[in-house]
């Protein structure tokens, strides 16, 4: 991050998109590849989106990148549990 005062917005970002990753990767049996692939999909449209944010807009850009992120990552969490995966209504029961 060489421009000032992004990397705030872009650390937030990291770690609420390191939560998604991991889920699909619970998600999808442990298997790296599709975490892999979801990934290579986010950056690709990183590609896409960061050129339409001028230099002096990138900030903008990284702190819509971090809500979106965060927004993912609170979904996936209040739907899935700290430990991202989700448990049958048996599963549950017998946790309790």
């Amino acid at each position: 991050m060489s421009e000032r005062g992004l990397t705030l917005p872009y650390l937030i970002a990291t770690i609420a998109s390191a939560v998604v990753t991991n889920w699909v990767y619970y998600s999808a049996r442990e298997i790296a590849f599709l975490a892999s692939m979801y990934h290579t999909a986010a950056n690709t449209m990183g590609q896409y989106l960061l050129p339409m944010f001028s230099t002096p807009d990138r900030g903008t850009y990284f702190w819509l990148l971090a809500g979106v992120n965060c927004a993912m990552a609170v979904v996936v969490v209040l739907s899935t549990g700290p430990d991202l995966q989700r448990h049958s209504d048996e599963e549950t029961a017998q946790a309790a």
